[in-house]
């Protein structure tokens, strides 16, 4: 499916809620919204997989993270979508006690067949629908986690992701989003080798309702511009605090 075409789901989504259409109606599209996600993820899980060198920019960001949230053997640290695995490892050597989660089958056996993880700690799951109890993990890392997935309203996508994430995380818990800067949902060539994709952006505007809508507290924003494959690529980052 292209970018337009899912558009025109979306656009069918919004003006079905607007009009009260039920429940299972709207849960079905959104599943068809989702679908789309996943496949887009699928395509690149290969290249995902290959993806796990430690930069001096990813360390940079760790050194924020680890100022906010002291690491110790107490502060529990979820990582949403962990692709290659190279901030798990990351997480745990600088002394957290770090989970994570992975849906794509493929990423998550070959994270676990080369590096010795707790398999209790460390799940395949949908990051919209985390099996664990709620106020669990002191801070939860979505970096990239959602940059293929459409903002339709609370319940759904996003929203439903950053709901799971507040679900999970103690009082006072830090939520830290990394993802791509910019206006709306639209199609992007990277240069990766992997084609034209589909990519929901953010502006600070725009991720603050998001995340003020599930809940949160937003204390700070940072902005990133960077090079790839001779391309330059604007990120956001947030720092938000789950304040109930």
């Amino acid at each position: 499916m292209n970018t337009k075409a899912l558009k025109e789901l979306v656009k069918q989504f919004n003006c079905l809620m607007l009009n009260g259409a039920s429940s299972e109606c709207l849960d079905e599209l959104a599943e068809q919204i989702q679908r789309y996600n996943m496949s887009a993820y699928d395509i690149q899980t290969p290249f995902i997989a290959r993806r796990n060198r430690i930069t001096d920019f990813e360390l940079e960001k760790w050194e924020r993270i680890s100022e906010l949230v002291p690491p110790s053997k107490n502060t529990k640290l979820f990582e949403m979508a962990f692709g290659s695995g190279r901030d798990l490892l990351i997480a745990k050597n600088l002394g957290y006690d770090v989970y994570g989660c992975e849906l794509s089958n493929y990423l998550y056996m070959n994270f676990l067949a080369e590096f010795k993880f707790d398999s209790n700690k460390i799940i395949q799951s949908d990051i919209r629908n985390i099996p664990f109890c709620d106020n669990s993990f002191d801070l939860i890392r979505h970096n990239a986690s959602f940059l293929h997935m459409p903002i339709i309203g609370p319940g759904y996508t996003v929203h439903k992701c950053l709901e799971e994430s507040y679900r999970l995380l103690t009082k006072n818990g830090c939520l830290y989003i990394f993802t791509k800067e910019g206006q709306g949902f639209e199609t992007i060539d990277t240069l990766d080798g992997l084609g034209k994709r589909s990519f929901q952006l953010y502006t600070e505007k725009t991720l603050k309702e998001l995340l003020h809508d599930c809940g949160f507290a937003v204390t700070e924003f940072n902005h990133y511009n960077r090079e790839r494959n001779g391309k330059r690529i604007l990120w956001i980052e947030a720092f938000a605090y789950k304040n109930d």
